[in-house]
Formats: C-alpha cells, sequence, structure tokens
C-alpha cells in the first residue's frame, strides 16, 4: 500500500473508525479479479503497481549461472517455487517454496542460485 492520508478505518484499531462512511464507499459487486500482464525487464518480469513507491516484480533462478540481484534497496525475496539460495558474502539462506527473506539496505549485492520462481519487491518507481 502506498503512502495515503486518505484512511478509512473499520476496527481492530484504538484510533477512528468510521465503518459507516468505509461501507458507503466500499463496492461489494462480485466479478472476476483484474489481471496485471508483466512487462520484460531485463531478467525480471516487472508488475505495473499504481504505487510508485512499490516494485514487484518475478523472476525464474535457472540451474545456473547464478542470478545477482543489485543492493542499495531493501528487499523481500519470496520463493514461490523450487528451491533457491541467497548468498551475500560469507552469509547463506536457503528458501523453499513459500518462504520468503527481508535483505536490507546494507547488504551487497546478493546471488541467487538454485532453481525456481522468486517474487522480489522493493522500493522504487514503476511505470503502469
Amino acid at each position: 500500500m502506498g503512502n495515503s492520508d486518505n484512511v478509512l478505518r473499520g476496527g481492530l484499531t484504538r484510533k477512528h473508525v468510521d465503518v459507516k462512511e468505509l461501507l458507503s464507499v466500499l463496492d461489494f459487486t462480485a466479478g472476476p479479479p483484474p489481471l496485471v500482464s508483466p512487462r520484460r525487464e531485463g531478467g525480471e518480469e516487472v508488475y505495473p503497481t499504481p504505487a510508485r513507491e512499490f516494485r514487484l516484480s518475478r523472476m525464474r533462478v535457472p540451474a545456473s549461472p547464478p542470478s545477482v540481484l543489485g543492493g542499495s534497496q531493501p528487499q523481500v525475496l519470496l520463493c514461490a517455487a523450487g528451491q533457491v539460495t541467497l548468498s551475500t558474502g560469507d552469509e547463506e539462506l536457503a528458501l523453499q517454496q513459500g518462504r520468503a527473506a527481508f535483505v536490507s539496505a546494507a547488504e551487497p549485492p546478493v546471488r541467487v542460485t538454485g532453481e525456481g520462481w522468486v517474487f522480489r519487491a522493493l522500493p522504487g518507481p514503476s511505470q503502469p
């Protein structure tokens, strides 16, 4: 979710809750979910988002050679299929399907080895 001052809370908080207003702006119409098609950018498929502060991509990790993800930004890596290993210098972390890792901006570039699909969320401009 991008930064916003426009918040309508429906509960589970001590802050102001305005259920009546929340219900007046919600659309409960059932329908198919909108499908978002990614665009190719280098070795990743980037999904356009309406939030400029957020970038979401998916990458296939081949058996070889290793993929290298640039550092200097915080990122979350989610293994969606297969098994991959993240390496930053002396540290290694194995991720199986369904497991995720946070990589801080202070970490060097991350080497990704193994075989599978990884989703990557990080800050940055995403153009719809």
